[in-house]
């Protein structure tokens, strides 16, 4: 379905209001549409009978009235041009709470840019809304059961495989402590003396005993004769 211009672009339209970058696009619109440019014509006519009645004079406290309710007003946070977008589609979508509504019609009223990418995108959401819903393709359903159930076989194949490999490395570092272990005594056998080395041992503690008689301790002190050394000095 064709888009057309809303009432409010096209009352902008007449009163030279509309926004610089979408008048180009809505004027050839209008003079290509017939509809369109129908209504175009009996916008100009209400405008024209609205503008010859005679306006009338405001109140003289009408300024301090304004002022007043505007001082009192609560700030309005400021936002973003990209959080303007991003409230934008909400916004057209009537999604908005009042106050998030406020925040951004602020921002709108005082950011040009912003407010034709609004307008554009409400021409947009326009058009969404009024083009027909087509109905589905016939298995539509079935094929996207089927696919889905296939990415997630997939998906439980590649878990597995994963799971599989890191059980087949633990077996290899497992297999290798095994082998190593075998190859070499175990190291609490390595710390218990063995016959062989008991024997040596006391060999060369026998090796080193002095001659006198006399047992040094590791300090290299003498601490007693050895028996009989007394009676061999007397006789001697």
């Amino acid at each position: 379905m064709a888009w057309h211009p809303d009432a409010e672009e096209l009352q902008s339209l007449i009163d030279g209001e509309l926004d610089p970058l979408a008048r180009p696009s809505i004027e050839a619109h209008v003079q290509s549409c017939r509809r369109c440019a129908e209504r175009v014509r009996r916008l100009r006519q209400v405008s024209d009978v609205l503008g010859a009645i005679p306006r009338p004079a405001a109140p003289s406290d009408l300024e301090a009235a304004i002022t007043a309710a505007v001082a009192n007003a609560a700030p309005v946070r400021e936002i973003t041009c990209a959080e303007c977008v991003e409230l934008a589609s909400q916004y057209i979508d009537h999604e908005l709470s009042g106050g998030e509504r406020e925040v951004l019609e602020a921002h709108l009223f005082a950011c040009e840019e912003c407010f034709a990418a609004f307008k554009q995108m409400e021409r947009t959401s326009s058009v969404l809304r009024d083009t027909p819903r087509q109905p589905a393709p016939a298995g539509l359903h079935r094929r996207i059961s089927v696919a889905v159930a296939a990415d997630a076989r997939r998906q439980s194949v590649f878990a597995w495989r994963r799971v599989m490999g890191g059980l087949a490395g633990l077996a290899a570092a497992a297999a290798l402590l095994v082998v190593i272990f075998a190859q070499s005594p175990d190291a609490t056998d390595q710390m218990q003396p063995t016959e062989s080395m008991i024997a040596r041992e006391s060999a060369d503690a026998i090796d080193h005993t002095p001659q006198d008689g006399t047992v040094e301790d590791p300090a290299g002190t003498q601490v007693a004769e050895a028996p009989g050394a007394e009676s061999e000095s007397t006789a001697a």
